[in-house]
């Protein structure tokens, strides 16, 4: 990306939403879930392949908005589905993070 300011921008979210996924997998093993893996549908191991790479970056930075709001939207759903107090406060620190990346 030629654009160094928005290349830095999107390192700083790839590294948030990582975290976000620890945090989803850390509640996910406590609440007695299995330890999660990065696998594709056939359970193979995840690689870079998977990550679709565009010269576009307006079209990127569009699909990278519309990925904020769908999981902003599952969190939501998450939310509501939940009455543990620990979970409403780890799911809307989420919602927020959300809401500021898009």
């Amino acid at each position: 990306m030629p654009n160094r300011y928005v290349r830095d921008l999107l390192g700083l979210l790839a590294a948030e939403e990582l975290g976000h996924m620890e945090l989803i997998a850390a509640a996910i093993t406590k609440l007695g879930g299995p330890t999660l893996t990065c696998v594709n549908s056939q359970g193979a191991p995840w690689v870079s392949t998977y990550i679709d790479q565009s010269t576009d970056y307006i079209a990127m930075l569009q699909v990278d908005i519309q990925a904020e709001t769908r999981a902003a939207l599952l969190y939501q759903r998450h939310l509501e589905s939940t009455t543990d107090p620990n979970m409403k406060k780890m799911i809307n620190f989420l919602i927020t993070r959300e809401g500021v990346h898009k």
